[in-house]
């Protein structure tokens, strides 16, 4: 909470100063990177080279908030994990983690539930408005709280208001319809998957030119 309370405190500042209250909380950021009037409290914070947080983002409850160079979160997520599920994964690592590799990005307006591991892979959009990630749920069989991994391939693309759940996993190469539920690991690449729940919809050619862009940010 006192983290919360000196971000907040310090958002009438200009950003070179705000930035000492980050390093302060042992925030990892780089000096080309860009945080606006968020709020993040998490674990362990990562932000690298040319990354850009956008303002009134929330970040609470993770045990890792990782963002490799030239990724971007824009304005308005909500990113969440409840601390009942911090832990370590089978290899070791943190289990509730956001992850951003190069040059990905979420946009506006998003709920990432992260209590299991979110991988956004690079080059990869979260785009338009209203999609939910969803990794935590109720086991009806068991009757516990459940909560699996969501993994996004390379140089994919995800709708305005879909809904991936905990499991699913979008291959590279690929693109989710707006409005679309991903419930399950997909394996093939160059595909259009929509529907509910998702399916292979059409083809895609290999020279689409989101599929060999050097650059995150599209024009």
């Amino acid at each position: 909470m006192l983290r919360l309370l000196l971000q907040i405190a310090a958002w009438p500042f200009p950003w070179i100063l705000r930035r000492q209250v980050f390093a302060w909380m042992g925030f990892r950021i780089h000096k080309t990177a860009y945080i606006g009037r968020a709020l993040i409290a998490a674990g362990e914070v990562s932000i690298g080279e040319g990354c850009v947080v956008g303002d009134l983002t929330v970040v609470r409850g993770l045990q890792l908030l990782q963002m490799d160079h030239c990724s971007r979160i824009g304005r308005r997520n909500w990113i969440v994990a409840c601390p009942t599920h911090h832990g370590t994964d089978i290899d070791g690592k943190p289990r509730s983690v956001l992850h951003l590799m190069q040059h990905s990005a979420i946009t506006i307006g998003h709920l990432i539930d992260a209590n299991a591991r979110v991988t956004i892979g690079e080059f990869s959009t979260i785009a338009g408005y209203g999609s939910q990630l969803l990794t935590h749920s109720i086991d009806i069989r068991e009757n516990v709280q459940s909560a699996r991994p969501i993994c996004i391939g390379k140089y994919s693309f995800v709708g305005t208001r879909s809904v991936i759940l905990g499991g699913a996993e979008l291959p590279s190469f690929s693109v989710l319809g707006a409005g679309a539920l991903l419930n399950k690991p997909f394996d093939k690449s160059y595909k259009v998957y929509g529907g509910v729940p998702a399916v292979v919809v059409s083809e895609l050619p290999k020279e689409c030119k989101y599929f060999n862009r050097d650059s995150g940010f599209v024009r």
